[in-house]
């Protein structure tokens, strides 16, 4: 007996409403292990490609150094960013031809949600550091921070305003409105 003459859901395909799709011959169609993503195959092997990967992960990575050295000096952190494409391009090429480059990098790449924790951790800080004038506008703006005067002003039109008191109420003499302590 064939494989696909008993349906398993696990490798066989269904429709949304869960009945089988077979192939013109009668058989279950597999699988395919694209299914459900965005962009099909075709997407799938340009970005999924190991080079691709490496290329994404590098540039990632030196997003933390890039930081850093923008703060010590921003004309650096400048250079480091504008760098960051060539140098990621040259190590994926790397990572493709020498294996054992590849599994050192697999390694470094591998903080994948911690990187996210630090990241999110790291841009409160920048902002912060520009709020007391530690970073330049420009720079923590490149960084994702929010400029210190649009916060200000920002705070300033949410904090309600009182109402301005009535100079006269009708029917009272002035004097005694302005006798009366509020």
């Amino acid at each position: 007996m064939s494989d696909n003459m008993i349906f398993d859901p696990t490798v066989h395909a269904a429709d949304k409403d869960g009945v089988p799709i077979t192939n013109r011959d009668g058989s279950f169609r597999k699988k395919r292990s694209d299914a459900g993503k965005k962009g099909g195959a075709s997407a799938k092997s340009a970005a999924g490609s190991p080079r691709a990967k490496y290329r994404e992960g590098v540039a990632g990575l030196m997003q933390i150094p890039c930081a850093v050295i923008s703060l010590v000096d921003p004309v650096d952190g400048f250079c480091v960013a504008q760098h960051t494409a060539p140098i990621s391009d040259a190590l994926a090429d790397l990572a493709v031809e020498r294996p054992e480059f590849a599994a050192a990098l697999d390694r470094v790449m591998a903080i994948g949600p911690y990187g996210a924790l630090v990241g999110a951790v790291f841009g409160l800080g920048i902002q912060i550091a520009h709020n007391h004038g530690i970073v330049p506008e420009a720079m923590a703006k490149s960084m994702g921070a929010t400029p210190k005067k649009e916060i200000e002003r920002h705070l300033k039109g949410s904090v309600p305003q009182p109402a301005p008191e009535p100079e006269h109420t009708e029917g009272v003499p002035r004097e005694w409105s302005e006798a009366v302590p509020v």
